[in-house]
């Protein structure tokens, strides 16, 4: 993987799956950002990073006039090898919570007047699915294109 600064369009074309890479802070945590446009404009970039929302300038800062290491970076992959193991880790953490889901919905099958609730949580689960099988399969298409690489075929 390759750190660089912040780069906002190169961040909305991440965020927008046209490019592979993350966006991280300068320890490293990666940063889901929500949006782009958001009303305040010296902090108009909005991120969830953890389980906090946090705001960061155009430029990618979290204060406007000192470096923290809140402050946002691009990591872009440089081998198909750094992408696998990052599918790989998106994998296990969706599998995670996929079987959390699983044990809330089966728990929640005991209380009355939840089914409403228990229906949307378990479309939430097939959906899950459906992600854990395109994930796998972008998997084996880098591992095939890693063999081809390196055998020559």
């Amino acid at each position: 993987m390759k750190r660089i600064n912040f780069d906002y369009e190169l961040a909305k074309e991440i965020v927008a799956g046209k490019r592979e890479g993350r966006i991280v802070t300068g320890e490293g945590d990666e940063v889901k950002i929500l949006t782009f446009s958001a009303s305040d404009k010296n902090y108009p970039i909005i991120g969830e990073k953890g389980k906090t929302i946090q705001k960061w300038s155009k430029v990618g800062q979290f204060y406007a006039d000192t470096k923290s290491i809140n402050d946002l970076f691009i990591e872009l992959f440089t081998t198909d090898i750094d992408f696998l193991g990052r599918l790989k880790k998106e994998l296990a953490d969706l599998k995670k919570k996929r079987h959390s889901l699983e044990q809330y919905i089966d728990g929640k099958h005991e209380v009355k007047n939840c089914g409403e609730y228990v229906g949307l949580m378990a479309l939430q689960s097939k959906v899950m699915d459906i992600y854990i099988d395109i994930l796998c399969d972008r998997i084996r298409l880098i591992k095939h294109d890693i063999w081809h690489q390196s055998t020559g075929h």
